[in-house]
């Protein structure tokens, strides 16, 4: 929760500087979002304890139900030149707007005199903020990450003589193999296991296995 807390502060105190007015000090940030639940609830706390802290700024949270809605929204916002000052995307869509020239890289303003300080930027998990970089510099700043858990039936693991979770990925291809159960005839009865299809899942599994997505660097 600590880096969370720290991007979505970072982000705050990063606009701060880009939008002031000299002559109001007063600023008003629209920030889209697609939190919901108890991450939703958590957003709205730490933009209150910003604002208290800043009373000049005023963040106006939008909470756009879901991603898709969130991605068309932003899209299309991006179109008719109606952005909202920061908002949450994947970096599939970081890419887009890139392309289009809607994105300012952060390096001013995290390194700037009003920026945050080498223990706060250290305090982001490395390979977070590595996937935040375009040609070596920040384009964007982690706000939440997704991590995928397997949850497994320890009796059927057990039958199948482990008594843990594999460690590696031969290790979970083996198992898989020993947990498969087949009809009389041949067809899968029970699968071993069963994955989502969301293109980060297929990503994180590519990579970890020193795929790529294209064959060569131009495609």
């Amino acid at each position: 929760m600590r880096s969370a807390v720290l991007s979505v502060l970072t982000v705050f105190s990063l606009l701060i500087f880009e939008c002031r007015s000299p002559a109001t000090r007063k600023v008003k940030v629209r920030f889209w979002h697609a939190m919901g639940g108890e991450a939703q609830k958590t957003l709205k706390e730490l933009v209150s304890e910003f604002e208290r802290l800043n009373p000049d700024i005023k963040i106006e949270l939008v909470a756009m139900g879901n991603y898709d809605a969130l991605a068309q929204k932003l899209l299309g916002a991006v179109a008719v030149q109606n952005p909202p000052t920061i908002a949450q995307m994947y970096e599939n869509w970081t890419t887009q707007l890139h392309a289009a020239g809607q994105l300012e890289y952060l390096e001013d303003y995290i390194y700037g005199a009003n920026g945050i300080n080498t223990a706060e930027l250290t305090d982001i998990y490395p390979g977070l903020l590595e996937n935040n970089r375009w040609n070596g510099k920040i384009l964007t700043l982690p706000f939440n990450k997704s991590v995928p858990v397997y949850y497994y039936n320890v009796e059927m693991l057990r039958q199948a003589g482990y008594d843990s979770f594999p460690r590696s990925w031969t290790e979970f291809r083996e198992m898989c193999r020993k947990l498969i159960r087949r009809n009389p005839d041949g067809s899968i009865s029970t699968w071993a296991t069963a994955n989502g299809t969301d293109i980060w899942i297929f990503g994180s599994m590519l990579f970890q296995r020193g795929g790529k997505f294209l064959a060569q660097e131009d495609g």
